[in-house]
């Protein structure tokens, strides 16, 4: 199985990052494990497991500017970060139709019948973002990819507004406000769902590409040894937690759990490394490498398999098991999709675009 996996080096802790990203999130899903029967403090804990898409998105600003610097010209970079994504998702959008286990809570919510034509099309396009009502009514998460999708064009003239340490001040500074006054027509409730209208817009996400970003500006100028890795993690793992108990403090402070979130991914994407002992034991173990390889079809898949499992009564009384059943089940899944689609999608990017390149050159 090793071979199925790639080692990233210094960078591997991010990995494994993102599997503790998609294991919070279904922990939430799954109605928290069974943490909420262990008092308030840990309920709380549980539910801010769906953070863990903020922490992708941070995560996503890291690799797209990565990507991009690595690439040749933009259109050889946006054709390796489509086929990165798209195919997989189709897969899953497909899937979830065909099998019936769409996301009816929010098709309720909003008076949809069914998948309609309309929906499916902005989903392909990666546009569904620009209708609320239909943003996360297929695969119940899929809210996420086309917010990806959109940060994937705009992330290279970010680069290219922020290639100084000044600049990428200001551009930190200026998409800290650029969040906070996309809060503002849900905060005055301008229109129906104004809330959730702006969460599955692009919008409030600037803020996370951009500390994302700074993360790959600031990665290569910082010493990484085993004491500044150590204190990176335990400070990020800090405000978190002030944070959740003491949400009071940071409030004043105008910071919110996407800002905390996003703040401490950054600094642990900056300072991390395989010298530090606290990234390699939380992070660069065989376990996390591995399901961070599959976080994204972990993530894509998991609401599917809780609504089918729960269809057809697979699912235990006790909160606990549902969670570890879910994220195995979720897991395995994941792999064969990975080993099958994902892997596929990305060498046959790697070919089309050798293919349209060779085509280009009897013009040159």
């Amino acid at each position: 199985m090793k071979s199925y996996f790639k080692d990233y080096g210094e960078t591997s802790f991010i990995t494994g990052m993102r599997a503790f990203a998609a294991l919070g999130v279904i922990l939430t899903h799954a109605g928290g494990g069974g943490l909420h029967a262990l008092g308030h403090i840990a309920g709380t804990l549980s539910d801010f497991g769906r953070t863990g898409v903020f922490v992708f998105f941070v995560i996503s600003g890291f690799s797209v500017a990565y990507s991009y610097t690595s690439c040749n010209n933009y259109f050889e970079y946006l054709n390796k970060r489509i086929w990165r994504i798209a195919p997989l998702y189709y897969f899953y959008l497909v899937a979830t139709i065909a099998i019936g286990a769409t996301s009816v809570f929010w098709q309720e919510t909003f008076h949809l019948v069914g998948i309609s034509k309309y929906n499916f099309l902005l989903h392909i396009a990666f546009l569904s973002f620009l209708d609320y009502r239909v943003a996360n009514s297929i695969i119940g998460v899929e809210w996420s990819i086309p917010i990806e999708v959109f940060w994937y064009f705009i992330v290279p003239l970010l680069l290219l507004l922020s290639n100084t340490n000044k600049k990428l001040l200001y551009l930190i500074i200026f998409s800290f406000f650029a969040y906070n006054i996309s809060k503002i027509p849900a905060k005055l409730s301008l229109f129906d769902n104004a809330a959730l209208a702006i969460h599955w817009s692009p919008l409030p996400y600037i803020f996370s590409y951009s500390l994302g970003i700074a993360a790959f500006m600031l990665r290569n100028k910082v010493q990484h040894t085993n004491l500044s890795g150590n204190i990176a993690f335990i400070f990020s793992v800090i405000i978190t937690l002030v944070h959740v108990l003491l949400p009071g403090i940071t409030k004043k402070l105008f910071l919110d759990e996407l800002t905390i979130i996003s703040i401490a991914t950054a600094i642990m994407i900056t300072y991390g490394s395989r010298n530090s002992s606290l990234f390699k034991s939380f992070f660069c173990n065989s376990l996390m490498q591995k399901t961070g390889t599959l976080s994204y079809g972990i993530y894509l898949c998991h609401i599917p398999v809780m609504t089918i499992m729960t269809r057809y009564n697979l699912c235990s009384t006790n909160a606990t098991i549902n969670f570890f059943v879910f994220a195995l089940v979720s897991t395995i899944l994941s792999f064969f999709t990975y080993i099958s689609i994902e892997k596929y999608g990305n060498l046959i990017g790697k070919k089309t675009f050798e293919a349209l390149r060779q085509a280009e050159r009897p013009f040159s």
